[in-house]
């Protein structure tokens, strides 16, 4: 049976036709590896896509685990989701219950010198910490 060639590719049909993984190809697109789609605004043509180096998007992507395994994490997934929102981080899973990060991206944003601040400021505070913030006495009304 003959392969049938499309005229327009969305990125998961870009990524089958590459044999890369959908996470590489998510990681190609913002560093500009992957150009924006050219058919439409979310399809590549077949000779964009046949134009795409499918080793240098595996090569570019090289993931890892930065996490330790059985070590604490410094970072909560809460603020972690807080900085994918902010766009320091791209998430590369399309699974919602977990990320997947790029190692080298994650490395640039720990070594930023307000870190720590940006941490504290997604971090959710707990009730006496809300309170000092606040102003308020941590002793519920009516005790």
């Amino acid at each position: 049976m003959a392969r049938v060639r499309l005229a327009e590719y969305d990125a998961t049909q870009a990524t089958k036709r590459l044999k890369v993984s959908a996470a590489a190809f998510r990681w190609a697109r913002h560093i500009g590896l992957v150009p924006a789609p050219d058919a439409s605004s979310w399809q590549w043509s077949r000779a964009a896509v046949e134009a795409l180096d499918a080793d240098a998007i595996r090569s570019a992507a090289a993931l890892g685990t930065p996490n330790v395994i059985g070590e604490r994490a410094n970072v909560t997934s809460f603020v972690v989701r807080r900085f994918i929102g902010r766009k320091l981080l791209t998430e590369l899973s399309a699974n919602p219950d977990g990320s997947l990060l790029h190692p080298g991206q994650v490395a640039e944003v720990c070594r930023c010198e307000d870190l720590a601040e940006l941490v504290a400021a997604d971090t959710p505070l707990g009730p006496e910490q809300a309170a000092e913030r606040l102003g308020v006495s941590g002793v519920p009304a009516g005790s």
